[in-house]
């Protein structure tokens, strides 16, 4: 990890070497992956391909710090349990007690201790893809963000009006069950 001027740590998760078929043979290039944060409550993501290493490496950290997101924190945690999916990747961010450390794999990890997330438990479900995994991660903590504005706001879902066991057809205005005589004998409805 490196530090930089803005405040922002960098980490590059992920370089893979990629080739495509052409006509006059193969062309390779390289693809990076990382993440920058600076520890209370900002992270960002950048994936770029470019020629050679060290290109790929600065096109994704500049891309990285385009898209930082602001994460609520509490404490040293989450404020809640969320569940966020990207195609076959699925992560899952609960909040933990202070001193457990951040209990999570891989890429999760350098993502939510960027993030400046210090308690924490996440379990990465279906795909492991690295890539995937920095995209739900960072998914989840936006929803997360999401989330604790409404409840700040004060927007409530809306109520689910449930009928009573005394209404309905089969009742009157009382709460009485009403008679219905059929034609073969006299039953209750």
């Amino acid at each position: 990890m490196r530090q930089q001027t803005d405040g922002f740590e960098e980490k590059v998760i992920q370089i893979k070497r990629v080739s495509k078929k052409t006509k006059g043979g193969n062309k390779i290039r390289f693809t990076a992956l990382s993440v920058v944060g600076d520890r209370v409550g900002k992270v960002g993501y950048g994936m770029a391909k470019a020629l050679d290493v060290t290109t790929a490496i600065s096109k994704s950290l500049e891309k990285a710090k385009r898209d930082v997101v602001n994460v609520v924190l509490r404490d040293t945690t989450v404020p809640h349990e969320v569940t966020e999916s990207f195609k076959s990747s699925m992560v899952k961010i609960m909040p933990a007690p202070k001193g457990s450390g951040i209990i999570a794999g891989g890429a999760v990890r350098d993502v939510l201790s960027l993030c400046g997330i210090k308690d924490v438990s996440a379990k990465m479900l279906g795909s492991n893809n690295k890539n995937g995994a920095v995209i739900c991660t960072i998914n989840a903590l936006k929803k997360l963000e999401k989330r604790v504005q409404e409840v700040e706001k004060g927007d409530k879902p809306d109520k689910v009006e449930t009928a009573s066991v005394s209404e309905g057809p089969d009742f009157d205005e009382d709460g009485e069950q009403k008679v219905v005589e059929k034609p073969g004998g006299s039953d209750v409805a």
